[in-house]
């Protein structure tokens, strides 16, 4: 075991060693997938059916579906008014604990300690 104690005291290994874990959590759960997303993006694979290989066309699909692109513009539509309203309550939470006030302490607590 003396070559893993002088393998330890290397920092560039040390530190390859300790980041290791994340990385390979990383890959298993966001490139992988991933990979079998674009995958099956890319052919017309069904239950069952290995399906074949046949390119952009379920892209083309989808950009061409009346449904698919009202559902893409509420959800911009959703996503631009929930951020907007929690931006401005927060905003104004932190302007009003900032202010000076009876029991200003335990509003502050009770409001950041969740």
């Amino acid at each position: 075991m003396a070559w893993l104690d002088r393998a330890l005291d290397h920092e560039q290994f040390l530190g390859y060693l300790l980041v290791a874990p994340v990385v390979l959590l990383l890959l298993l759960l966001v490139a992988y997938p991933f990979v079998i997303s674009v995958s099956m993006a890319l052919t017309d694979r069904t239950v069952g059916n290995p399906g074949k290989f046949i390119g952009l066309t379920n892209i083309q699909r989808l950009l061409q579906d009346s449904i698919y692109l009202q559902t893409v513009h509420n959800t911009l539509i959703y996503t631009a008014g929930a951020t907007l309203l929690k931006l401005t309550a927060g905003f104004g939470l932190a302007l009003l604990i900032n202010e000076r006030f009876r029991f200003r302490q335990a509003i502050r607590s009770a409001v950041l300690l969740p």
